[in-house]
This record gives structure tokens, C-alpha cells and sequence, in this order.
């Protein structure tokens, strides 16, 4: 059986800014010298659809790297490194399934369905503020959107917003491995930690006087209920507003990349809200923010490649399906091909993506009441990418419009 080591596998530059702007040509020769399998500085890559779909379901195999994570951001002996080794994507067993099942029918579609007038008035509050200006950085405006929205299902105050976007800000930048940052990124997860506790105990003290029959309503009655411990409760807060916020924003900036370059999809997605569903559908196909990291547990042979235990695999959900997978002309931007939603970014496994369906729901319900605000949207600056790995999308997008 090979190793890696035994193969001829191409070096992606998968940590700068040439590969963020444009990962295409790297990943097309990376799977002209192996088909599923590329090195990189993190790792290795898994650069082929089918190859990231089933080794991701290698639960029994596979572990997320919060150890790995905490060493190389110097975070031992925080409650941040705690939040790694013990939140939700970190546990496995019963313990994960035990947390997951806890709050899983509040994100099942039904129940997420639910929040859709919620989401609009939200979106609607956000857009009367922001449309009105004509023109703005898109990255800046859709930063606030999924705080936004998450403020509206949790009934939180919006007078918070700027705090928890900037707590939210500094988190998103663990994924980048910058030791440098991790004195603010701790900063920011106790102040995160802090605004979460305060929110779970006064739903407390509300008791059943004023139920708003929300995501936090479930939390706290788990905890009442002894299903979750306080920690839990706070651990799961915190993961659904890290898990909801840089993914939900950089994807909306890549969806409002395509559009800008096709005003008639935009125009389409003012008068169509089957076609935006359509349209996220595609935008996550293709173009996806998501980059998923495990740790080899336990030493396994795949397609006659035995991966060593202790590797770190890296999977990037969000591309691999531009370059493969059961797609016609996977590469082309298409949303009225029929099997986009077949794509990876939700991840796989144990740990599919809990907050799915509300994602979707909230990205197709913005773009439909932002293309019929925001109109005829036309580039108004440089577009500047974020890094990858990370969660990677616009970190500036700059546009003009004509508000109504």
C-alpha cells in the first residue's frame, strides 16, 4: 500500500493570498498530479467531491483537531481552548449525540419555518437603514445581517450588535492559525461568553412569564430539564452565533459577487423567491465558504492510500465541487442545474452542519428583499478576498446602486 509520502502530490499554496483570489488553477493541476489528494503547509487537501463526501463519514477514524488548534495558537489553560476541546463539532459518542439531539428539533425545517416572518422584519429593519445610502461596502452591510437575524430569533436588544459583530470578528480569525491575534481572539470569546450568560439567566428569571418560543427558550428548558449543563448551554450559544456568522456573511458576498456580473439573476431574484433558493443552492455548489479540518485518530487505507494516524486532513467544502463530482460543466455558475444541492459545504457525518436549513432560509429570504431594494447593483471599488483556509469570501465588495 502507498502512503502520502510516496506520492507525487502538488504543494498548495492554500494559506496565501494567491490562492484566496483565485484557488481554480492551483486545484485543476493539483488533481492533474494526484486525483483526490494535494500537500499543503496545513495538511493534507482532499481535492476531489467524492473523496471529501466519504472519508468525511470516517467518523470512527477521524477527530477534530482542537488539541492541534490550541497548541499552535498558544491557548492552554483558557476557556477558549476549554470551547474547542468540548463544544459541539469537538464531541463525539453520546455526549455529542446526547447535546445534538437536545436542541436538534429546533433546527429541523419545520420548526426553522417557523422563524420565516421573523427573518423578514429583520432584513426589512436592516435595509431600511443601509438602503437608503445608495452605496456601501456589501461585506460591511452583510457582516450585520446574520447577527441580525440572530438577534431577531433570540429576542435580543439590536443595541448589541456592533459588540457581538466585532467578539464574532476576532473568533473567525482562529481558523486562520495566527498565533499573534490569539490575545484578542480570547479577549473577544470571554466577552462573547460573558453577553451569552447574561442572556441565558435572564431568560431564566423571565421563567415561564414571557416565553418567546425561540432557540434560547430550548436551551434553557434542556438545562432546566437536566438534559444540558450551563456550560453546554453557553458552549451552544456561542457555536451557533460563531457557526452562523462568517459563513452566513462571506457566503451572501459571494452570491452578490455572481450577481453583480449577472444583473438579469439579480433581477430575476427580486420577482422569483423559488429562484433564490435556486441561486444558494448554486452560490454554495460552487463557490462555498466552508473548510472543514480532522486529525487521523486512527491509521486507514482509502482507494489503496493508507493515511498515517496523527495526520491533519483538510477538506475544502466549499470548491471541491467546481472541479468534480456529478455535475455537468462543474466549473460554470448554473443555478438551474437540478442536483446543485448534492454539494459538500454542509460537511458530512456526525457533525453535518446542525443550522442548514436555517442558513438557507435566511440567505434566500435576504437576497429576494435585497434584490428588490437594492437595484441594479453595478462594482464600485476593488474586490479583496479573506484568506483560505479560514472562512473564505469577500473581505470588500464595494458597490453602488439605486435604493427604492
Amino acid at each position: 500500500m502507498q502512503r502520502p509520502t510516496d506520492l507525487h502530490l502538488l504543494d498548495l499554496p492554500i494559506g496565501e493570498q494567491i490562492f484566496a483570489d483565485n484557488p481554480d488553477p492551483y486545484m485543476v493541476e493539483a488533481r492533474k498530479h494526484h486525483p483526490w489528494l494535494a500537500n499543503s503547509t496545513f495538511g493534507l487537501v482532499l481535492t476531489e467531491r467524492d473523496a471529501v463526501d466519504e472519508v468525511l463519514r470516517l467518523d470512527e477514524k477521524l477527530k477534530t483537531p482542537a488539541s492541534h488548534i490550541v497548541e499552535i495558537m498558544g491557548g492552554e489553560g483558557t476557556n477558549w481552548a476549554r470551547f474547542q476541546h468540548e463544544c459541539l463539532i469537538a464531541r463525539d459518542g453520546d455526549i455529542h449525540d446526547r447535546i445534538r439531539k437536545a436542541v436538534a428539533q429546533a433546527f429541523r425545517p419545520a420548526a426553522v419555518m417557523q422563524y420565516k416572518q421573523r427573518i423578514q422584519l429583520v432584513i426589512g429593519q436592516l435595509l431600511d437603514e443601509w438602503a437608503p445610502k445608495g452605496e456601501f461596502d456589501f461585506e460591511e452591510f452583510a457582516s450585520r445581517f446574520p447577527v441580525a437575524v440572530m438577534f431577531g430569533l433570540l429576542g435580543i436588544p439590536r443595541d448589541r450588535i456592533e459588540d457581538v459583530k466585532y467578539w464574532l470578528e476576532m473568533l473567525g480569525q482562529s481558523f486562520c492559525l495566527n498565533k499573534d491575534l490569539f490575545p484578542e481572539i480570547n479577549s473577544a470569546f470571554n466577552g462573547l461568553w460573558d453577553f451569552a450568560d447574561s442572556l441565558i439567566e435572564s431568560r431564566f428569571k423571565a421563567g415561564n412569564s414571557e416565553p418567546k418560543n425561540d432557540i434560547l427558550d430550548t436551551l434553557v428548558s434542556a438545562e432546566t430539564e437536566g438534559v444540558l449543563s450551563r456550560n453546554e448551554v453557553l458552549d451552544l450559544v456561542l457555536f451557533m452565533f460563531a457557526g452562523g456568522y462568517d459563513t452566513s456573511k462571506n457566503q451572501l458576498g459571494h452570491i452578490m459577487n455572481f450577481m453583480l456580473d449577472r444583473p438579469e439573476m439579480w433581477q430575476r431574484c427580486a420577482e422569483d423567491r423559488d429562484f433564490c433558493d435556486r441561486v444558494v443552492d448554486e452560490t454554495l455548489r460552487h463557490s462555498g465558504v466552508a473548510t472543514s479540518y480532522r486529525n487521523v485518530d486512527t491509521e486507514f487505507i482509502y482507494r489503496g492510500v493508507t493515511i498515517p494516524k496523527d495526520t491533519m486532513l483538510i477538506f475544502p467544502l466549499g470548491i471541491v465541487c467546481r472541479y468534480s463530482g456529478p455535475f455537468d460543466d462543474p466549473s460554470e455558475f448554473n443555478p438551474e442545474r437540478e442536483n446543485a444541492k448534492r454539494h459538500t459545504v454542509f460537511g458530512r457525518g456526525m457533525h453535518l452542519c446542525l443550522g442548514q436549513f436555517l442558513a438557507r432560509l435566511q440567505m434566500a429570504e435576504g437576497i429576494n428583499l435585497m434584490a428588490q431594494r437594492l437595484q441594479n447593483p453595478t462594482r464600485n471599488g476593488d474586490l479583496v478576498w479573506r484568506l483560505f483556509p479560514g472562512v473564505w469570501g469577500p473581505l470588500h465588495l464595494p458597490i453602488k446602486f439605486d435604493a427604492k
